[in-house]
């Protein structure tokens, strides 16, 4: 089950929107579908947890960052579950979406060749605080605006 804070950023329909706007109402969000490509389906009805969770910030090569429980589960590199208390600096996360491999953006100094991948820059406990969470429906996992696949 999803553990996100108010905070944290989903890809949506209508775009960026925080967890938190969604309490009780139901959204279209950008999905991985069981064949690969990338669509919307519904998650919805979001509820706020019962009390405060131990929350970690994850914070990615792109410099966004994230706030989720540290039970969270992202998708690292080949679909493989992961809870954000065990994500280490350098994990390659599945993304939304990358350039073809071994492309590097002549107007993005510094940026390595891209790999079909998403780096964790860092990950950092970020004390406690309330969480939403929300099923999806066919896939189980939702994109968050930085790019990250997670399972609901």
């Amino acid at each position: 089950m999803s553990s996100l804070t108010a905070e944290a950023l989903l890809e949506a329909i209508d775009g960026p929107t925080p967890a938190g706007t969604l309490e009780g109402k139901s959204m279209p969000i950008l999905t991985r579908l069981p064949g690969g490509a990338l669509g919307f389906r519904i998650m919805g009805k979001f509820a706020r947890s019962g009390a405060p969770v131990r929350v970690v910030r994850v914070t990615l090569e792109s410099g966004q960052a994230v706030r989720v429980g540290e039970d969270q589960i992202f998708f690292k590199k080949g679909m493989v579950e992961a809870p954000a208390s065990a994500i280490r600096p350098g994990d390659a996360l599945e993304p939304a979406w990358d350039y073809r491999d071994g492309y590097v953006p002549p107007d993005l100094d510094g940026r390595r060749p891209a790999d079909g991948t998403l780096r964790v820059a860092a990950v950092a406990p970020d004390g406690e605080a309330e969480t939403f969470s929300a099923p999806i429906r066919e896939t189980g996992r939702f994109f968050l605006t930085c790019g990250a696949l997670l399972k609901a």
